[in-house]
C-alpha cells in the first residue's frame, strides 16, 4: 500500500487528537497534525466520486444549473474543532470532506434534499444525522440544510465508513456563512466558531434575520418582535462604525481580479493565499493552480503553507 493511502487507525486517531489537544511538545504536535493531515487526504478520492454523484442526479432535474462545490476541511478549522470538543473522535468527525450545493429559494433546497437521500447508489448511503438549520437557525444566524452521507464502496473496502457531508443551502444564505467566513480572517474575529465581539455578531445577526425575511423562513428568536425598519436602522448603525460592506467589497473585488486572470483556467486545484499588509492596509491575494493528475502535489503543498504560516497572524 501507497504511503498515501495509508489508512491511520483508530487508536492512532484518537491519540494524535489528544496529543493536539493537551501536548505542549512541539515535535509531537507536528507529528500528530501529519498523521491528521494523512487522514483528511484520504477523504479526497471518495468526495470526488460523491460530487460526481451529486451532479449526475442533479442533471436530469430542473436544479442542474445549480452551484455544486466540494471542499476538504481546513486543517486549522479540524485543529480548532478537535479543541473546542474534548469528547470529538477524528474517526467520527463527519465533515472532514464535504459538499455544498446552492439552491434558488428554500423549496428547491428541500426538494433537492429529498432528490439525494430517496434514490441513492451502493457508494454512499444516507445516515440518520441531518440537521435543518433553515427552520431552526443556530444562534449566531446560520441557516443550511446538512446530511451525513456514509461511503460504503466495495473497491476500496479500507475507506469504508468514511463520512461526508451535504450542505444544501440558498444564494442568500450562502453569502451570509462566506460573508462570516471572510470576515472572521479579515479580522482575526471567530464568529464561525462561536466567538467574535458582540458589534459584529449582532451585525451578522441582523443581516441573517432580514435575510430570513426576504426568504419567508424563520427569524432569528431575539429580532422576531422587530419590524424590518427596525432591523435596517440598527444595521445601518452598526455598519457606520465597523464598514463590514467596505471591506468585504474590497476583498470580492480582488478576488474576481485574481480568478479572471488566465491562470485560473489552466488548473483543477487551486490554493489561494489571502496576503495583509495590515502597515498600508493593503490586501492581496496569490492564486497556485494544480492540473488534476497532481492533486496529491496539490495537498502536499497546501499542508506546507499552513504549516508556514501557522504562527504567523
Amino acid at each position: 500500500m501507497s504511503e498515501q493511502l495509508q489508512i491511520p487507525s483508530s487508536n492512532q486517531l484518537k491519540k494524535a487528537g489528544n496529543i493536539i489537544r493537551e501536548s505542549k511538545d512541539e515535535l509531537s504536535v507536528i507529528k500528530a497534525i501529519e498523521t491528521v493531515t494523512r487522514w483528511r487526504n484520504l477523504h479526497t478520492a471518495p468526495l470526488n466520486t460523491l460530487q460526481m454523484s451529486v451532479r449526475r442526479k442533479l442533471s436530469k432535474t430542473v436544479y442542474k444549473n445549480c452551484l455544486i462545490v466540494q471542499r476538504l476541511k481546513r486543517m486549522p478549522s479540524i485543529i480548532l474543532k478537535i479543541k473546542r470538543f474534548k469528547t470529538m473522535s477524528l474517526a467520527r468527525m463527519q465533515d472532514i470532506g464535504g459538499i455544498r450545493i446552492i439552491a434558488n429559494n428554500i423549496k428547491d433546497v428541500y426538494k433537492i434534499h429529498d432528490l439525494l437521500t430517496v434514490s441513492q447508489n451502493s457508494v454512499f448511503k444516507a445516515t440518520n444525522t441531518y440537521h435543518d438549520y433553515i427552520n431552526k437557525p443556530k444562534p449566531d444566524g446560520y441557516r443550511s440544510l446538512h446530511q451525513v452521507f456514509k461511503y460504503e464502496s466495495k473497491s476500496k473496502p479500507e475507506l469504508k465508513g468514511l463520512q461526508f457531508e451535504i450542505q444544501i443551502r440558498t444564494k442568500l444564505q450562502h453569502a451570509w456563512a462566506m460573508a462570516v467566513e471572510t470576515l472572521d480572517i479579515l479580522e482575526n474575529e471567530n464568529i464561525k466558531t462561536g466567538g467574535g465581539s458582540y458589534d459584529y455578531k449582532q451585525f451578522f445577526k441582523i443581516v441573517s434575520t432580514l435575510f430570513a425575511l426576504e426568504e419567508g423562513s424563520t427569524p432569528l428568536e431575539e429580532y422576531k418582535e422587530k419590524t424590518k425598519i427596525e432591523l435596517c436602522t440598527e444595521l445601518w448603525l452598526l455598519e457606520r462604525d465597523l464598514h463590514v460592506i467596505d471591506k468585504l467589497s474590497g476583498i470580492a473585488a480582488t478576488l474576481k481580479h485574481i480568478t479572471s486572470n488566465n491562470e485560473a483556467d489552466k488548473g483543477n486545484y487551486y490554493v489561494l493565499e489571502l496576503v495583509m499588509d495590515p502597515l498600508y492596509g493593503k490586501n492581496s491575494l496569490l492564486l497556485s493552480t494544480f492540473q488534476n493528475k497532481y492533486s496529491a502535489q496539490a495537498e502536499d503543498y497546501y499542508h506546507s503553507r499552513e504549516v508556514a504560516v501557522a504562527n504567523d497572524p
